[in-house]
């Protein structure tokens, strides 16, 4: 598994039904947060790809994904374009593309056992 719901189950301690609803919320969110990051690449619009990464780093966090912990930090930050040739943002924009579209079939996998 490329994630750790612990968190999650933690703050659903009293109500696992949150656990449910936290989950199917980001099985949602992922696929629009991936094209509008990729789109903004597409775009060469720096700040939103910041915007969006910073946006999607909660989720990472959350939901343990520690192989895309630090590529997500590089990605949030406002100088980006100053910090990366562009080759290596379209590696980490690809990268995080392909963990958390893995991450979210995972968590549709799990949401009927929950």
């Amino acid at each position: 598994m490329l994630h750790d719901l612990s968190l999650i189950k933690s703050m659903g301690d009293k109500d696992p039904s949150i656990v449910t609803t936290v989950v199917g919320l980001f099985v949602e969110s992922i696929p629009v947060d991936i094209n509008a990051l990729n789109e903004a690449v597409e775009n060469q619009d720096w700040k939103q790809v910041a915007f969006i990464s910073h946006k999607l780093k909660s989720t990472i966090d959350t939901l343990n994904v520690n192989s895309l912990s630090e590529t997500i930090r590089v990605l949030e930050t406002e100088d980006l374009k100053e910090s990366l040739v562009e080759s290596a943002i379209h590696e980490h924009i690809n990268e995080v593309t392909l963990v958390l579209n893995k991450v979210m079939l995972e968590l549709q996998a799990l949401l009927p056992e929950l």
